[in-house]
């Protein structure tokens, strides 16, 4: 019973990891579909989807703590995970969740910014009861109360020097993290591990009833800011909240500019794009290569190479730049080609 328990906790864990990393893509392509990024028109829309990458990104690295600190490979790269990694293609559904969305590779627009605000939409738990009924997992926020929910009881059952057997090397803290915003916690214990899960879903979603004050600097750790679902409100509605504003409320303090004009007119690449113009065929070919390139650092990172995702800040500035290339490619019709992106799931576990 209990090694059943410690394989379906492992298997969750490995969800959560994919799921941070599905989120990514969406997220790289509206930011770098969007002209000028950080320094036009749209700098505060863009500096805001980025903030939100750069924490996704932190939030895969928590879990990662997580997993090693339980004694589980974190999975990241199909290239270096012995075939139990397959590449699947967007549009898709959220992975390992029943939460009704479809999520493409899409332009900085209305209808994207919505997407994202719904994938990170604050928890209802009421909502919960018919996908635990039928035994499913309804959402990232439902995800991670699981995971919680498994954490407490191995350690109960196990005690926490059985359950916590990791090396302690492998643990990426705040001198190994590449990122920027957020903290890495270093996992050894059951406290630790119920901080990191606690950290990614706050952050991600926050609460619905505190004011933007207490969102941002007591449980985000990040004087400004408010949860990813917040900070897409503000896009939405071209306005910033105000500080100590209610979050129930449609934001209603300085306006944030928003030129949904100024973007490339991405779609996603075919297999007839390959073929025209000429050299797009190599453009497509280097960012694949690119990209299979990061997944296989932040892997390496996350199973004590930790110098890898440092080498990862390099890499992510070439696919930036590659991605940007792409969409400047007439493809007909007024569009331009989108990036290659894919993201990983499981084909099997342990």
């Amino acid at each position: 019973m209990i090694n059943s328990k410690l394989s379906r906790l492992h298997e969750l864990l490995q969800n959560a990891l994919e799921l941070e990393l599905f989120t990514i893509p969406p997220y790289l392509t509206a930011l770098y579909s969007i002209k000028d990024g950080v320094k036009g028109r749209n700098s505060d829309s863009a500096q805001i989807i980025l903030s939100v990458v750069l924490e996704e990104m932190l939030h895969a690295t928590l879990v990662a703590n997580v997993m090693n600190a339980v004694g589980v490979k974190p999975l990241v790269s199909p290239e270096l995970s012995e075939g139990r990694l397959k590449k699947c293609s967007y549009p898709s559904s959220m992975p390992h969740i029943s939460k009704d969305i479809n999520v493409s590779l899409s332009r900085f627009s209305r209808d994207a910014i919505f997407d994202f605000r719904k994938i990170e939409e604050p928890e209802k738990p009421e909502e919960w009861q018919e996908s635990i009924e039928k035994q499913r997992i309804h959402s990232i926020g439902h995800l991670y109360q699981v995971v919680l929910e498994h954490l407490i009881a191995l350690a109960n059952d196990l005690g926490e020097k059985k359950l916590f057997v990791g090396e302690e090397d492998l643990q990426i803290d705040f001198d190994k993290y590449y990122g920027a915003h957020g903290r890495a916690i270093r996992v050894g214990s059951l406290a630790d591990a119920m901080a990191a899960v606690s950290e990614v879903s706050q952050e991600g979603e926050g609460r619905v009833h505190v004011t933007n004050l207490t969102g941002d600097e007591l449980l985000f750790h990040q004087p400004g800011e408010v949860a990813h679902y917040y900070r897409f409100q503000e896009i939405l509605a071209e306005h910033f909240y105000d500080r100590g504003s209610d979050l129930t409320l449609r934001p209603s303090g300085p306006r944030l500019l928003v030129d949904w004009s100024a973007v490339y007119n991405i779609r996603p690449p075919s297999d007839a794009d390959s073929t025209r113009p000429g050299g797009l065929a190599a453009l497509l070919k280097s960012f694949d290569a690119t990209y299979t390139d990061l997944m296989k650092a932040i892997h390496k990172g996350f199973n004590g190479e930790p110098k890898e995702l440092t080498r990862a800040t390099q890499v992510m500035k070439k696919l930036n730049y590659e991605t940007v290339a792409l969409m400047q490619v007439d493809v007909g019709n007024g569009e331009t080609c989108g990036p290659p992106f894919w993201f990983v799931k499981a084909t099997s576990y342990e």
